[in-house]
């Protein structure tokens, strides 16, 4: 049995759990967003009413609690009403700390394949997490952390604080198991950034006449390499006084603006979510250098009759990719420092999160040390007494288990 790279690519972690329809991602974000809002109005109620309370407390001692009133307007259970973010200010803010990972990734000297994991990693995490519940801040240099681990490329976790002001180490470590927890455990990022290279390694074969024909293509090597030379783009010199070195430059161009393409609007936009590595490279070919995109897929699907299946699947790739490319072409500039107008808006998005972040979330280095102490049997009476006694007991069973020399006693 031969399995081809798509049959491989489906069974990715990227595939199957992380690639999404349009309408499936805007469902997923709108019931994200939703849930996350009825958490925050939850959270902000209960903290009010331990508030409330703990003042009707210390007014009763000072016996002033019914002269002042204290407490009487939420008597009847209802605090003031939150006002939460919407998904598209969820986005925004979102978008704004992908591009400071890119920034920080650049500052740090990481590989690109690590930048655009991090990157990667923070759209996963908030899709199915909101910043009213873990803000953007505290989440990012934990999965710009994570990401050199999973790239393996090393830096030491006091190394890597020591480099951002008034950032301690247990600051990025914190988050760490709640951003796994987030990306459900895959680590696994297919880029589209190797396919591009391989590519147009083919294509500059082609143009050298070294190029293989594809399995489907009818045309000889030399028939490839004469039709790369008289592909037309814009005010390019005639085809009689193109060289082979210009139609190599020209590939080279395309490369290098591709690449660029990758680096940015490819990130930042959803195109992880809804498209294919391979297909992903492809349409930002297509944003610089369409005829030469066209070309390519020519090589590997040829030209067949209107009413054959090849005919109809070649006609599918090229409506996927300028799907994709017009996606890219939305995000284009994506990376520069936001106007004035952005920055506005930004920052009332910022100023309206801090009304409206749960409560119960704010310090994820404390909530991290909370739950050490509770993974290691609940000092000083911080688990439940039921909880306690249920996992001494699956201890005292898992440990006679391990004594047996064959293993525990089978049931009747």
């Amino acid at each position: 049995m031969n399995l081809t790279e798509d049959d491989v690519y489906r069974t990715s972690t990227q595939y199957r759990l992380w690639s999404f329809t349009s309408e499936a991602l805007a469902s997923i974000r709108r019931a994200t967003n939703r849930q996350a809002a009825d958490h925050v109005r939850a959270a902000i109620r209960r903290a009010q009413e331990g508030r409330t309370a703990g003042r009707a407390a210390s007014a009763v001692r000072s016996g002033e609690g019914e002269k002042d009133g204290i407490g009487k307007d939420d008597e009847n259970g209802e605090g003031p009403q939150v006002q939460c973010l919407t998904v598209e200010e969820e986005q925004k803010l979102v978008g704004f700390y992908c591009v400071k990972a890119m920034e920080l990734a650049d500052f740090c000297n990481f590989r690109t394949n690590v930048k655009a994991t991090a990157v990667q990693y923070l759209k996963r995490f908030y899709l199915f997490n909101s910043p009213m519940t873990y803000h953007p801040k505290q989440i990012m240099l934990s999965a710009l952390f994570l990401s050199t681990k999973t790239e393996n490329h090393f830096i030491s976790l006091k190394s890597f604080a020591s480099k951002f002001p008034k950032t301690t180490p247990e600051d990025i470590i914190a988050p760490e198991f709640l951003v796994t927890q987030g990306l459900r455990f895959t680590f696994d990022v297919r880029h589209p950034h190797r396919g591009l290279e391989g590519g147009f390694m083919e294509l500059l074969a082609l143009a050298s006449g070294d190029g293989q024909p594809a399995p489907l293509s009818v045309k000889s090597t030399k028939q490839l390499q004469v039709d790369i030379v008289q592909l037309h783009k814009g005010q390019q010199a005639s085809v009689d006084k193109r060289s082979i070195e210009d139609v190599k430059n020209r590939i080279r161009n395309a490369q290098g603006k591709a690449k660029e393409l990758l680096k940015s609007s490819a990130l930042l936009t959803d195109a992880y979510f809804l498209y294919t590595p391979a297909q992903i490279w492809l349409s930002a070919l297509m944003v610089v250098d369409e005829p030469l995109c066209m070309f390519y897929v020519d090589t590997k699907l040829g030209s067949a009759p209107a009413d054959s299946p090849t005919s109809t699947i070649k006609a599918k790739v090229l409506a996927t990719l300028q799907s994709c490319a017009s996606l890219l072409r939305s995000s284009s500039g994506a990376t520069t420092t936001p106007g004035q107008k952005e920055l506005t808006e930004l920052k009332r998005i910022d100023k309206k999160l801090y009304a409206c972040r749960n409560p119960e979330k704010l310090d994820l280095v404390e909530i991290n040390k909370a739950q050490k102490r509770d993974g290691e049997g609940g000092a000083e009476g911080a688990l439940d007494e039921k909880v306690v006694k249920k996992r001494k007991l699956e201890r005292e069973v898992s440990l006679k288990e391990a004594e047996a020399v064959f293993g525990p006693e089978l049931g009747n």
